[in-house]
């Protein structure tokens, strides 16, 4: 909503404002995650998280992509 609030109000300037889920990144975020649920969390960054290479290819391309351009 806080995109949407911004686009609306840059409209004029034509400056264009995207948000993004870069989806599962394997980051140490929950590296200190303690109990069964850190234990699985974890485990599942590590078998289905991306890299943070990869996770970072996301946001790079949506702040250089000339398809989103004026969306």
């Amino acid at each position: 909503m806080l995109t949407w609030a911004l686009a609306e109000k840059l409209l004029d300037k034509r400056i264009t404002v995207n948000a993004l889920h870069p989806g599962v990144v394997n980051t140490e975020l929950v590296r200190d995650a303690s109990g069964v649920v850190g234990m699985i969390s974890r485990t599942f960054f590590k078998v289905v998280g991306r890299t943070p290479e990869q996770g970072a290819d996301t946001p790079l391309w949506l702040a250089a992509a000339i398809e989103v351009e004026g969306l």
